[in-house]
Formats: C-alpha cells, sequence, structure tokens
C-alpha cells in the first residue's frame, strides 16, 4: 500500500515538473515572438517627414523690377504738345528700378540712369524728326507757303533745334529717372509712400506679398508723381 502511494506521489511530482517546464516554454516563445514581432513593425514603419512651417512673406527687403514706362513718355509729349505723339518713332521704353523698404520704416526708390538716360537720348533725338514733321503739317493745313525755318523764325525767333530743344525741356523727361527717398507703411496688403512717417498715406498701393515677389497691382489714384497707373501697372518687383 505504501508502495502504491509512494508511486503516485512520484507521478504527481513529474507532472507538475511537465506542467511547469512546458509553461516556461511557451512564456519564453511568446516572448520571442513578441520581440520579433516588435521588431518587424519598427523595421517596417515609415518615418513622417518634418513638417516644415510656411515662411510668412517679408516685405523689408532690396526689391528690383524691370517697368514699361513708354506710356509715361507719351504722356509727358502730350502734356507739352499733345498732337505731337502721332509722329514719334520710337519703341519700347524699359526702365530697371530698385526699391529698398527698411526695417526701421524708410525707403529708397532709384533708377538704372545710364541705361535709362540712353533711351531718353533717343527718344529725344527722335523729337527733332516727329518736330519737323509735325510742323509740316502745320503749315499744310494753314495752306502757307513757307518752310518750317523760315516759319519758326518768323513766329518764335527761333530755329527747329531751339524750338526742340526747349520742347523737350518742357517734357522734363528727368522725372523718369529722379530718385525718392522717405517713409513707408505697409498694413492689410497695401503699401503707402510719404515724405515722414507723419505723411504717409492715405492714397496707397494694393500689393501682393510673396516670398520672393512684391506685385503693385492698382493704385488708389489715377496717377502717382507723373505715371498713369492704368497703363503701368501690374508691375513685378524681385527680391534680391
Amino acid at each position: 500500500m505504501k508502495r502504491i502511494a509512494y508511486l503516485l506521489v512520484c507521478v504527481m511530482l513529474i507532472f507538475v515538473a511537465a506542467m511547469s517546464f512546458s509553461s516556461c516554454k511557451k512564456e519564453k516563445t511568446d516572448e520571442k515572438n513578441s520581440e520579433t514581432s516588435a521588431e518587424k513593425t519598427a523595421d517596417t514603419s515609415v518615418e513622417e517627414p518634418e513638417t516644415k512651417p510656411s515662411e510668412t512673406p517679408i516685405i523689408t527687403g532690396n526689391w528690383q523690377g524691370t517697368v514699361d514706362i513708354t506710356s509715361a513718355v507719351t504722356d509727358a509729349i502730350d502734356a507739352v504738345n499733345p498732337g505731337m505723339k502721332q509722329y514719334m518713332d520710337m519703341g519700347t521704353v524699359k526702365a530697371d528700378y530698385s526699391l529698398v523698404l527698411n526695417e526701421d520704416g524708410t525707403y529708397k526708390f532709384s533708377v538704372d540712369k545710364s541705361a535709362l538716360d540712353k533711351q531718353i537720348k533717343s527718344i529725344e533725338d527722335a523729337l527733332l524728326t516727329a518736330h519737323q514733321k509735325y510742323l509740316d503739317h502745320v503749315i499744310e493745313a494753314h495752306g502757307l507757303h513757307t518752310t518750317v525755318e523760315d516759319y519758326l523764325l518768323e513766329n518764335d525767333n527761333m530755329t527747329l533745334e531751339e524750338e526742340t530743344a526747349v520742347f523737350i525741356e518742357r517734357c522734363d523727361f528727368s522725372r523718369l529717372s529722379a530718385e525718392k527717398s522717405g517713409a513707408y507703411k505697409y498694413e492689410n496688403g497695401r503699401l503707402s509712400f510719404g515724405k515722414t512717417a507723419e505723411t504717409v498715406g492715405p492714397r496707397s498701393f494694393t500689393v501682393k506679398l510673396e516670398a520672393k515677389t512684391l506685385t503693385f497691382e492698382s493704385y488708389s489714384e489715377a496717377k502717382y508723381s507723373i505715371f498713369n497707373m492704368s497703363n503701368l501697372l501690374p508691375v513685378k518687383f524681385n527680391k534680391q
């Protein structure tokens, strides 16, 4: 009887040991599977690219742009003699302008005078021919039998060259290359200029500001200085 009880105890001990070994092995297997799964997850995961915040465009800086000022030239001629423009033989007139907007609220507006002066000289030369044609038309329209030189000497006591020089002086093309400086204000997409901070506005440009470009889209008045805005805008300046 004792022998049977002893055998039963041995069997029970062997069973418990077997169960314990099996449980331990299962835990190790589960742990290994868990680690393998985690490694696979780490290997297959794709790092999200870092999202950079969009840059806010800054109005300050050096802006440069090429502007077609042909209309400003013809406007200046028209202001002196509206009948002269039709006799002008000239191409497109462009000017390279620079606009520096400083952090302290001051600005400077300038132009490449060397390049513009060459174009203005060509226009002044063309005006001599245009003036000749214009006076030929005047003489013919009035049924006069005279020459341009005699007509000018009799009426103005000038030669053609002298009267053309006066005409050019009155056109004052130098205003196209005049440098300006003062104060500015930029707010809610509108840019205003003045001689001082106290005189800035209320007239202003509607502008579109981007990281590398500043586009002048419209102006609150018909003219700015000698420029007819409807003929000039929009104009795009690039940041340097």
